[in-house]
């Protein structure tokens, strides 16, 4: 019961972010919500079982498909020895 609260708490907060006027989505997913998804759907898997665990691990590559593909692509650069550069996630400077 508690993992389900959790992950509902997760997707809660993440329409939250998803929703604020901020620049700083990628840092919230990077730092946050995608450490805290490693624990969440194992746990949702011990609960519920295999298909539940699938259904939460659609749900957060859905909700952080760019936080995850720039995560991807420093790891295959840091294999591959490729240049990589994260986006530009500061405020522009006016």
């Amino acid at each position: 019961m508690w993992s389900a609260l959790l992950a509902g708490l997760w997707v809660l907060g993440g329409a939250i972010v998803a929703m604020s006027n901020t620049r700083y989505h990628g840092v919230f997913a990077v730092f946050l919500f995608i450490p805290s998804a490693l624990v969440i759907v194992p746990w949702l898997a011990f609960d519920y079982g295999f298909w539940a665990a699938l259904v939460a691990l659609v749900g957060v590559c859905s909700m952080l498909r760019w936080p995850l593909y720039y995560v991807g692509k420093y790891l295959r650069s840091r294999v591959t020895g490729e240049d990589f550069s994260w986006p530009n996630w500061r405020p522009r400077d006016q």
